[in-house]
């Protein structure tokens, strides 16, 4: 072959290939990533402090749903559900003050994830 010593090796070609392959994956991380670096920090910002992903009905959840919240282990969670079951379901997040253990700074902790039903203030029928 009159070009034979233009010809890659085989492991040339293995090594190039890996690289264009990388090549493709940096530049397609790139151009994905152009949609963070228009934005500013203050757009990440509100981006990261989106509502909560989750809530926990009081009235409906398990003692291990009521131990996702911030502050309540397994022993308080148990709290809550003697409550319920004892004076009924809850009416407003207020009602969680009831519970042995739950204070003004931890009720104003999971209150974000109690559906807004238990947020609202002023719900007719509120008394237990």
């Amino acid at each position: 072959m009159l070009f034979s010593h233009l010809i890659p090796s085989r492991r040339d070609q293995m090594t190039i290939a890996a690289l264009l392959g990388m090549l493709f994956w940096f530049s397609l991380l790139l151009t994905r990533g152009e949609k963070f670096a228009e934005s500013g920090p203050d757009e990440l910002r509100t981006e990261c402090s989106k509502p909560y992903k989750f809530q926990v009905d009081p009235n409906r959840a398990s003692a291990a749903e009521l131990q996702t919240l911030p502050g309540v282990g397994e022993k308080l969670a148990e709290a809550i559900l003697r409550e319920r079951e004892d004076f009924g379901p809850f009416q407003k997040s207020e009602d969680l003050l009831d519970v042995r253990g739950i204070g003004q700074k931890r009720l104003e902790a999971i209150q974000p994830y109690l559906p807004t039903e238990y947020r609202d203030a002023g719900l007719p029928n509120s008394s237990r």
